[in-house]
């Protein structure tokens, strides 16, 4: 869905737009990027004063009423099959949403998973109510993780969050319930270590000591352990975005995610049937803050925890009934 921006130039607006050129004026004050003004320039009514369709060397007058389309890709095809299911939707404007993902729905369709993945459900969820354009996920989940996904509603949108993530400006909070206890010097800290694939695996990753691999940073901090089930709920927030992170960190620090199928404990199994929960990682994106793209607005969404991870966490004495 293309994106439409308009802007009322101002008396203050000359100064840092050389007396009101309308490369600068987008560049300056309606934060359009290089790249979004060459697309408007060659779509139909792209950039327009008053109505009137004019180039970027045109200067603008106090009161004008400036109005630029930031096109969508039309070479992009979205190819996710619509199909109905269930979308807890958590924020929405009309630039982005923040849906909860609950464990075990995977992100994107995948094999085995073609119809019944949160891109099928946004699919329909957006095309029964006749809006266009391709979803976008900014930040994907693995299956097993549950918590606050975004999707992005038009290129223009996608490319400022994307950006935030990269300045730090969009930020995640994690929580997992992991095993063992933390010293009390050890209750807070930082991960840094280097990843990549285990040699001959596809899933697998593993850290690497030869100084190969990407860089990955992980920050914990303990919210409450319980020495007597040897368990811990800690909070995460990570500054690289390396597949499996958090789980291959807390697993080499000794502290493997209860449920973890490739990292962690094979007892788990045990522990999920006393629950009567099917086994997978206790790992939720509890929290996000992120920047409207175009108002720079601070949206704050917390998301509750799933039932199975909130049980599990009161069984192990680390979370009040």
């Amino acid at each position: 869905m293309d994106k439409v921006l308009n802007y009322v130039f101002k008396e203050e607006d000359l100064a840092d737009t050389a007396g009101g050129l309308i490369n600068l004026v987008l560049r300056n004050r309606v934060g359009v990027t290089g790249h979004e003004i060459s697309s408007a320039k060659f779509h139909a009514d792209g950039i327009t004063v008053n109505g009137q369709r004019v180039t970027v060397k045109y200067r603008m007058k106090p009161g004008d009423k400036l109005r630029v389309v930031l096109p969508e890709d039309r070479k992009e095809v979205d190819n996710i099959a619509a199909a109905e299911g269930p979308l807890d939707i958590l924020y929405e404007d009309e630039d982005l949403a923040v849906v909860n993902k609950p464990a075990l729905v995977p992100v994107h369709p995948s094999y085995g998973h073609y119809s019944d993945s949160l891109g099928n459900y946004m699919a329909y969820y957006r095309r029964n109510r006749g809006l266009d354009g391709i979803c976008r996920v900014i930040g994907r989940l693995d299956i097993d993780t549950s918590g606050a996904v975004i999707f992005a509603f038009n290129k223009a949108a996608a490319g400022r969050l994307v950006r935030q993530r990269d300045r730090g400006e969009l930020v995640r909070t994690y929580h997992a319930l992991v095993h063992g206890t933390f010293c009390k010097s050890g209750m807070d800290g930082v991960l840094r270590s280097r990843m990549d694939r285990v040699e001959g695996e596809k899933l697998l990753r593993e850290i690497k000591q030869d100084g190969s691999g990407l860089e990955a940073v992980t920050h914990y901090s303990v919210i409450s352990q319980n020495a007597p089930s040897d368990a811990a709920l800690v909070r995460f927030r990570i500054d690289t975005g390396r597949t499996h992170q958090i789980r291959v960190h807390m697993s080499g620090a000794s502290h493997p995610l209860f449920g973890d199928p490739l990292y962690g404990d094979d007892a788990d199994e045990c522990f999920f049937a006393s629950l009567g929960h099917r086994r997978h990682t206790l790992l939720h994106a509890a929290a996000l803050s992120l920047l409207q793209p175009f108002t720079g607005e601070r949206i704050e969404i917390t998301v509750p925890y799933p039932v199975d991870f909130r049980e599990a966490a009161i069984v192990l004495g680390l979370l009040r009934q």
